[in-house]
């Protein structure tokens, strides 16, 4: 890229100079990139600070009503009672998830994240995560699969945080999927250096230019019947910093209406 500059002399006559410009205008650009993206970032995180201050309000004032109702009417019937309690656990464990997903993003962005690395059976844990989110497929009736190999690869890993990617996986299908018809497959599938697990559902899946989007901080995508996220919107962004750190890849393959793919590699064990 050239800059062209014209000065005219006070005698008469003309000089023409030309500059190469290309490295600058470079930089500018990016610096206007970077700009752009910061700008960005900055009015994703206050659209997160927001939504996290309503979803920590709504379920704590939620269960405080519930708990007031259940203290102020000692003959409430035992159904009800029961109902009631029931929706406070649910509540419960919905504020542990999200002040989890902020405090692992926290320890991962500070450094500080504990890692154990281990020698591990891939199916074996594949199998215990999935068990683990069965009734709760159940209790929407979707149904979820397990497709191992006949010779399953041991892998080097934290179990506890490959756990946690599974599990994240699997609940953002079970999110997504159409109760009593929806469908989730968990594979494992045995590659050159690395195990592949992927997580495939029947959704609506995801269009092409959100592909990237879904694992940034601060963003997240909402279910067809929701008004609004549900949780902190950390939980991929938290998987691909897991999965970077164990030296694995994580991606997602999506052709709206047809589901959608999200698969992860873990290197073989060493």
């Amino acid at each position: 890229m050239l800059e062209v500059r014209g000065t005219p002399l006070p005698d008469g006559g003309f000089v023409t100079t030309y500059s190469d410009v290309t490295e600058r205008k470079t930089w500018e650009e990016n610096l206007q990139a970077a700009k752009q993206k910061a700008e960005e970032a900055n009015q994703a995180k206050s659209a997160f600070l927001n939504m996290v201050t309503h979803d920590l309000r709504t379920p704590l004032t939620s269960i405080r009503s519930f708990a007031e109702i259940l203290s102020d009417d000692a003959e409430i019937a035992s159904e009800q009672r029961k109902a009631f309690l029931g929706i406070i656990n649910s509540e419960c464990l919905r504020l542990v998830r999200m002040l989890n997903d902020l405090l692992d993003f926290a320890k991962i962005e500070a450094g500080r994240m504990d890692w154990f690395i281990d020698d591990l059976d891939a199916a074996e844990l594949l199998q215990s995560a999935v068990t683990s989110m069965t009734p709760m497929f159940a209790e929407k009736q979707v149904a979820l699969e397990l497709t191992l190999p006949a010779q399953a690869p041991r892998i080097a890993a934290d179990r506890d945080r490959l756990t946690q990617v599974i599990i994240n996986l699997l609940s953002n299908a079970w999110k997504f999927a159409a109760e009593n018809s929806g469908r989730v497959r968990v594979c494992l599938d045995c590659q050159a250096s690395e195990a592949r697990i992927s997580v495939i559902d029947n959704g609506p899946g995801i269009a092409a230019e959100k592909h990237d989007e879904v694992f940034e901080e601060f963003r997240q995508l909402v279910s067809a019947n929701a008004t609004h996220p549900a949780g902190t919107g950390l939980g991929l962004a938290i998987c691909r910093r897991i999965v970077d750190h164990l030296g694995g890849r994580i991606w997602v393959e999506s052709t709206p209406p047809d589901g959608a793919t999200f698969r992860f590699t873990i290197p073989y064990s060493r």
